[in-house]
């Protein structure tokens, strides 16, 4: 995606059926689960002092589908999100 300036987004997400992960370019990320936080006002990452809640494996792999999704080019990334 493009801002019409030309400019980057600062950010990437990936959605699944139950969580929704973004990543910024700061470092920061967050994690809400839709099925608990429909509004996202919970982010699950907030305190990274705990083990990220014990959530480490599950954000290491929406991670990493994260970035073969920004990284994927052409009419196979839209089979490759569907997963």
């Amino acid at each position: 995606e493009r801002f019409k300036d030309g400019a980057k987004p600062t950010y990437a997400a990936i959605r699944t059926e139950h969580r929704l992960y973004v990543e910024y370019d700061t470092g920061e990320r967050e994690l809400y689960d839709h099925r608990r936080d429909p509004h996202e006002t919970n982010n699950l990452l907030a305190d990274e002092n705990e083990d990220e809640g014990g959530r480490q494996p599950e954000v290491e792999d929406l991670s990493r589908q994260l970035a073969e999704m920004v990284r994927c080019k052409g009419d196979g990334c839209r089979e490759a999100a569907r997963g």
